[in-house]
């Protein structure tokens, strides 16, 4: 088995090496204060109390000890004897004896309430570094929550070997062997047969490599791959969604696990052991199964946003054309206005007359635009955005029907009129049934905000037994995009959730439960906090 390593040689250098102070900071580490100063004034010699100041300088910038001669430090050495011993001659010595010095670093710890890593506190390292591999099983943020755990309470950090094969590597190597005996306890044979055929049979070891891919981008084509891979994972999901609260790890470290199933080629894998790699696969089925479903449902945020962007634009640039076509027909309505006043016509003449000379003036197609000018004053840019939606609806059809049958939405609220309105939807979308072919009456409504219901309904001219008359209709283009809106409104803001999700859940399956909040004291005490 190959040597753990954790830092790099630079990390290494940064928390371990020896400090190279700028000229700045010998300023700030060596300046010493009243009760330092009568720490000195205790020893007998220049070489001795030099070497204090440095040990004393290096354990404020470091919170370490360290064993070096004033010939290694020959710089920090000259600032120290120009600011405190500045008539001392040629230092008689450049080192000092180890009792010395471990009688300095004794009075140095006192002074910062600071302890050696005794075995005591070896022991606390390891039970604490054995929790941390159950959060996240990564060396290198085991070894820096150890760091920090022994900053909080104010502990010497021991040497990086042990830390690193005596703490952290042994932790590992326990976290393995407990997840190898749940595995064993935990998963009946036959489900590890199957979790084995995606490693050996050659189907399965294609679906496996598959599987790994994440979509390009967002076309059709992408949807439609990423649905077929959650459908293969939906029966190990089972299995995993059942077994994985067994392992006690964390969602980080199910993330963690699930990437190295991903990062290692199918060979690495078999080299592993087999309750090792079952571990690892139910973290990547159910892993992945979630991001599947995070992935569709993005997918499906990208093109209702591209939607929305694209009939707003649209919507403006037919306002400043309508505006510009409005003020340009303003003449032709003044005279208009002026048949009324025309002397000239007999009052007796019939308003059709009337009527035709008008369209003379300004062609018929004309008159709805320049009366709703007249009429507001302005032109009404949302509503001309939600007719651009009745122009899009081809397009977002396709590109969203697939997307809106795939994600199961969940509502916080409950009896949520929206999502009675999505049960509409995929009912007649999984018949294959035009929405058209429902009557009015059969489409759920109270989803339908208030400040948008004059955009949805339409006035339309229907029969009525041998005559006409107008009906309040409902715009079944403009509804189905209004649903996808509300979902969107409701994805962003957190009301509308998927459970089997990571980034779309319900904001509730990050709260602990009642039973762990009984233990909120030591949680938070746990956390190290200040």
């Amino acid at each position: 088995m190959a040597r753990l390593t954790i830092l790099t040689v630079k990390e290494l250098h940064t928390l371990y090496g020896l400090p190279q102070f700028t000229d700045e900071e010998r300023d700030i580490y060596f300046a010493l204060d009243p009760l330092e100063k009568q720490q000195l004034d205790h020893l007998r010699n220049i070489t001795t109390s030099v070497y204090f100041i440095l040990q004393l300088g290096y354990f404020k910038a470091k919170k370490q000890f360290f064993v070096f001669n004033l010939q290694e430090v020959s710089d920090d050495v000259v600032y120290v004897l120009h600011r405190y011993f500045p008539d001392a001659g040629k230092l008689p010595a450049m080192t000092i004896s180890k009792p010395t010095r471990l009688a300095q670093q004794a009075e140095i710890l006192q002074l910062f309430d600071y302890q050696m890593c005794s075995q005591d506190w070896k022991q606390k390292l390891q039970e604490k570094a054995s929790e941390l591999v159950t959060i996240y099983t990564k060396p290198i943020y085991v070894f820096k929550e150890l760091v920090n755990f022994l900053e909080y309470h104010r502990v010497v950090i021991p040497g990086y070997t042990y830390l690193q094969e005596e703490v952290v590597g042994k932790a590992m190597t326990n976290e393995q062997k407990r997840l190898e005996k749940v595995i064993v306890e935990g998963i009946p044979e036959k489900q590890r047969i199957t979790l084995d055929n995606l490693l050996t049979a050659e189907e399965s070891l294609y679906q496996l490599t598959l599987l790994k891919r994440e979509p390009k981008n967002f076309s059709n084509q992408e949807v439609k791959k990423e649905i077929e891979k959650r459908t293969v994972l939906t029966e190990l999901y089972q299995l995993a969604t059942t077994f994985l609260p067994k392992l006690n790890i964390s969602n980080e470290n199910i993330k963690y696990y699930a990437s190295l199933v991903s990062y290692y080629t199918i060979f690495n894998l078999k080299r592993m052991s087999r309750e090792i790699i079952h571990a690892y696969l139910l973290c990547f089925i159910s892993y992945r199964y979630q991001t599947a479903n995070d992935n569709l449902i993005n997918t499906f945020l990208y093109h209702v946003n591209k939607f929305i962007s694209e009939a707003k634009k649209a919507a403006k640039e037919k306002m400043a054309q309508d505006r510009l076509e409005a003020n340009k027909y303003l003449t032709d309505a003044g005279e208009i206005l002026n048949l009324f006043t025309d002397e000239t016509i007999p009052n007796e003449t019939i308003f059709e007359v009337v009527k035709q000379k008008a369209f003379t003036i300004l062609d018929k197609e004309k008159f709805p635009l320049v009366s709703r000018y007249l009429a507001k004053g302005i032109l009404d840019e949302t509503a001309c955005e939600w007719q651009q939606y009745v122009r899009f609806s081809m397009k977002f059809k396709l590109r969203l029907r697939r997307l809106f049958l795939s994600i199961p939405f969940e509502s916080q609220k409950i009896d949520d009129p929206l999502l009675q309105a999505v049960a509409f939807l995929k009912e007649a979308f999984g018949k294959n049934k035009s929405l058209r072919d429902y009557s009015q009456k059969s489409f759920p409504r109270a989803c339908i905000p208030e400040k948008w219901k004059k955009y949805i309904y339409e006035t339309k001219t229907i029969p009525w037994h041998g005559k006409t008359k107008n009906c309040r209709m409902l715009n079944i283009d403009k509804y189905e995009f209004l649903v996808y809106k509300l979902l969107k409104l409701g994805l962003d803001a957190g009301d509308i959730f998927i459970k089997d999700s990571r980034n779309f859940k319900s904001f509730e399956e990050d709260l602990i439960s009642e039973e762990q909040w009984q233990q909120k004291d030591t949680l938070i005490k746990s956390l190290n906090l200040p």
